[in-house]
């Protein structure tokens, strides 16, 4: 979670700096940093996944998303046309970096918060953190 808490606050950094801001004050650094919480998610294997839902589609009311994914795979993001989605394929040691809600309010909308949902395989458990 130590970790964790550093690369989020590198993260909102650069963000904030894309956004030209300065200086953050203690509360809105508050904010944005809400509480730290570390998730689990579990999807067992179901032969016919389009009768789940491993989640359904939605946006993190966090204001970064930091996952860790198996080699599995499942996740896919809202595609700009707000229709279609599109495959999030995992990448060994590599982080999914998700926009939240509160960043999105707290940036007039310039960070986009991405819905996104989680498919389950056919043949193997899936975990993400």
């Amino acid at each position: 979670m130590k970790h964790a808490e550093a690369l989020i606050r590198k993260l909102l950094k650069v963000l904030l700096k894309k956004l030209n801001v300065k200086e953050l004050d203690k509360a809105r650094e508050h904010t944005l940093m809400g509480a730290m919480i570390l998730g689990f998610n579990y999807y067992p294997a179901c032969p016919d996944p389009e009768v789940v839902a491993g989640v359904g589609p939605h946006s993190d009311v966090s204001s970064i998303t930091v996952l860790l994914q198996d080699d599995i795979g499942g996740l896919y993001v809202r595609g700009s046309d707000g229709i279609s989605w599109i495959y999030v394929p995992p990448v060994e040691g590599a982080l999914v970096i998700n926009i939240g809600d509160v960043l999105q309010i707290m940036s007039n909308e310039r960070c986009k918060s991405i819905e996104h949902r989680v498919v389950a395989n056919r043949s193997k458990t899936r975990i993400s953190i």
